[in-house]
């Protein structure tokens, strides 16, 4: 009785539940996203690329921005950003974007029960939209900055509704609404009129999105070469193991043949194929003909190589999403019929239908806690004094700039101050190339600040040991860095642990490192060997005074022995009495501007820091103690989807160097 009575609630309040799930949706991850945007947790630089977009935009700048020094149309060809204008206009935001995001891709659950309606009970079209509301790979899209591609999902669902119901003017419109969000959504229109080919309908049905969307590709794809001044389509890059451009590809794909099999049928790709399926219990694979329409953007994903795990964390599958939930629903109607289904792995499925239909329900779950960043978003809302580190420095520096000043930024500050028409990224100044290209990366106005977190040498530390074009710039970022200071008559004002702001006209002109023949002052400590090539010699609290806003002000001193190949950076740690590390850090050793191949011989260097330990664990400390070490790793995203460093390999130089721990 219980069973029936919940059937005939659904039955009877079905549009109820549908939009009450979406507004739930749309109110936790919100709530999620103010966490972390308002902790300083974007840090991948898109959205503040978008944000930048999207002001200058407002101020009569279409698609302009500075962070890539051409219209942003060079690098996507996205028109559906002028659909998004007018509502950007009531809150010029980074947040904003945030909040727009997350509403499309709510919305989607609407197109989505309307194709699961005409197929499925009440019940099972409810379970469906929810299972993608809960999809990890949805969660995943919306937490990872911001793009535009997401927004592709609501309009591919309603696209594929009425092709379904056959109503091809609305069809066609919601195509043509579709290609807007980006160039490479005409690969997955172009291939719905082969699914309307292979359905033997009308010649309107196949013909038309096939001549659109073929035209609309080679017109977005030239465009974009065009506006980027470089003559092609930079993202090609992405695909460089084929060739160096599209002819070379062609060649390369019919006469080595047994590359791009090999690449697509890698490890990496089989857990991407069986990792996007998973929340849908492997339902997609009973109905591949309705995957037909992203088969060709599946292929783009297989023949990029990148790991599976930023494939899947990322906004990469929204092309991809909407057919797999298609494919699942007309699935679940085959399941559902009484006729017996030709395939054995149906007729298996069918005879224990209860069991499957706990499977997929267990899957949907599964996977929403496992891999979706919704439990560590919200153990992040109870954890708040760790996640808000640091950010009183942030708001500090974000807050005393203003719209007209031109600023180079880290990836950190760039969200929060993009609302301005001269902004750029710290990362392509330290690199010295523009994106994807051989072509220096130049600033063409005076700059009037730097806000910088020195993490972000560690960062490029990582980046250099696995990507070839980081590598080849890596040792020589540091004098472009130091050129871009001195040539803009910027010193700096402000510093807390590594997190600072360089600026004209500072009254304080602070010093992080010196290069001198002899300590300028005595120092305390002990000397230590660390290795055959580095000597710590010892510390001295900076002027005399061990903490400048709560933070150990301590100059460390040390001398190179021979001239170094290596990078070596610090790591700060606190321990407790016990001797249990309760807190560790690591900062670029000179801050990244004068790593340690950059040192001479024999010098000595003085280095300057204000380490931050967060308050709640000061009264724990025991001990403070440093170590020279050689990491090695790469760059991941954490469970809220921000950019985090990925320490695989430590190398530990030499013993631990003690520093004093009772001034904190």
């Amino acid at each position: 009785m219980k069973t029936q009575k919940i059937t005939s609630y659904i039955e009877n309040h079905q549009k109820r539940i549908l939009w009450l799930a979406i507004f739930l949706f749309c109110i936790v991850v919100i709530s999620l996203l103010a966490v972390k945007f308002f902790n300083y947790g974007y840090n991948a630089i898109d959205l503040g690329i978008y944000n930048q977009i999207f002001y200058n935009s407002t101020q009569g700048e279409l698609f302009q921005f500075s962070i890539h020094p051409h219209s942003y149309l060079g690098d996507h060809f996205e028109l559906f950003i002028l659909i998004l204008l007018p509502f950007y206009y009531i809150w010029q935001s980074s947040f904003m974007l945030l909040i727009l995001q997350t509403v499309f891709i709510g919305l989607s659950a609407w197109p989505l029960y309307l194709i699961a309606k005409r197929k499925l009970s009440p019940t099972w079209s409810l379970i469906i939209t929810v299972a993608l509301l809960l999809n990890p790979f949805i969660l995943n899209m919306n937490f990872f900055e911001f793009h535009i591609l997401p927004f592709a999902i609501f309009l591919l669902l309603f696209t594929f509704y009425f092709y379904a119901q056959k109503k091809f003017f609305c069809f066609m419109v919601f195509s043509c609404l579709a290609l807007l969000v980006r160039e490479d959504v005409p690969l997955v229109i172009f291939m719905f009129g082969i699914l309307a080919l292979i359905e033997k309908r009308k010649w309107s049905w196949y013909l038309m999105p096939i001549i659109i969307s073929t035209a609309w590709f080679i017109g977005a794809i030239y465009m974009t070469g065009y506006l980027n001044q470089s003559g092609s389509y930079k993202f090609l890059s992405m695909y460089g193991w084929l060739g160096g451009s599209i002819q070379e590809m062609l060649i390369n794909i019919f006469t080595q043949p047994w590359l791009v099999i090999k690449q697509i049928f890698s490890l990496n790709n089989f857990f991407l194929v069986i990792g996007s399926c998973l929340p849908l219990a492997g339902l997609p694979f009973l109905k591949l003909k309705y995957l037909i329409p992203a088969c060709l953007v599946f292929i783009q994903l297989l023949l990029i190589q990148t790991s599976s795990v930023i494939v899947l964390q990322t906004h990469y599958l929204s092309l991809i999403i909407p057919f797999l939930f298609i494919a699942a629903i007309y699935a679940l109607e085959e399941l559902n019929r009484k006729k017996q289904p030709a395939s054995l792995i149906k007729q298996f499925i069918l005879k224990r239908r209860l069991l499957f239909s706990t499977i997929f329900i267990a899957a949907v779950i599964y996977s929403f806690l496992t891999f979706s960043p919704i439990i560590p978003g919200i153990i992040g809302l109870f954890n708040k004094p760790k996640i808000s580190y640091n950010t009183t420095q942030y708001e500090k520096i974000i807050n005393n700039t203003n719209k007209n000043e031109a600023i180079v930024a880290s990836f950190r500050f760039l969200p929060y101050i993009s609302n301005r028409p001269h902004l750029y990224s710290l990362h392509y100044s330290f690199q010295g190339k523009k994106q994807f290209s051989e072509e220096p990366y130049e600033i063409p106005v005076d700059i009037d600040k730097i806000a910088i977190d020195f993490d972000d040498f560690l960062i490029y530390h990582l980046q250099s040991q696995n990507i070839s074009s980081y590598k080849e710039n890596y040792s020589t970022g540091p004098d472009r860095i130091h050129d871009l200071i001195s040539q803009n008559n910027l010193n700096l004002s402000d510093i807390n642990d590594s997190i600072a702001v360089y600026e004209k006209n500072a009254d304080n002109k602070i010093v992080l490192y010196e290069i001198m023949d002899q300590p300028d002052h005595a120092i305390n400590g002990s000397e230590a060997a660390l290795g055959d090539a580095i000597t710590y010699l010892g510390w001295r609290f900076i002027n005399d005074q061990a903490t400048k806003n709560d933070s150990l002000a301590i100059s460390l001193f040390w001398q190179a022995q021979k001239k170094l190949a290596d990078n070596y950076q610090i790591k700060f740690q606190a321990e407790d009495k016990n001797g249990e590390v309760i807190f560790a850090k690591y900062y670029p050793l000179g801050y990244g501007l004068l790593p340690t191949s950059h040192w001479p011989p024999d010098k000595i260097i003085k280095t300057n820091y204000w380490f931050t330990v967060p308050n709640e664990i000061q009264p724990q400390i025991s001990q403070l103690n440093l170590r020279l070490v050689d990491i090695k790793g790469y760059m991941g995203l954490d469970g809220i989807r921000s950019a985090v460093m990925d320490i695989t390999e430590e190398k530990i130089i030499g013993p631990d160097i003690p520093l004093p721990y009772n001034t904190l």
